[in-house]
């Protein structure tokens, strides 16, 4: 097993995704390259280097296409699978966390949503 197998197979184990029956290699390959930018562009909403906790939309943002692109070197057969160029698909991941709730949006800032338990 090369080197980028055991990473993808790792991801995906991290995430709890497995491959479906009927799914090609591609397409099991873009869930879990998907899901793990998610969660390791989450993660950036902590690379505060600030006396400020939040971090700049610019810099989430960044990081997520940095993180595309990184993840098209370690997979360059995927590459060509994204249709969208790398500022659409960090808009796309950006929006998705902002309309989940996921993430506090302020001006120019974004940090994660505080925990919040409701007892009936």
């Amino acid at each position: 097993m090369t080197s980028t197998e055991e990473l993808l197979l790792t991801a995906a184990n991290n995430l709890g995704i497995s491959r479906n029956n009927n799914e090609s290699d591609t397409a099991w390959k873009l869930r879990v390259v998907y899901s793990a930018i998610g969660r390791q562009s989450y993660a950036s909403l902590w690379d505060s280097n600030t006396t400020d906790s939040d971090v700049s939309i610019t810099h989430f943002k960044r990081k997520v296409k940095s993180l595309l692109l990184a993840w098209k070197d370690i997979l360059p057969e995927i590459a060509n699978e994204f249709t969208v160029d790398e500022n659409e698909f960090a808009d796309e991941v950006y929006e998705i966390f902002e309309n989940t709730g996921s993430i506090w949006h302020s001006p120019m800032r974004v940090s994660p949503s505080e925990e919040r338990i409701i007892h009936r």
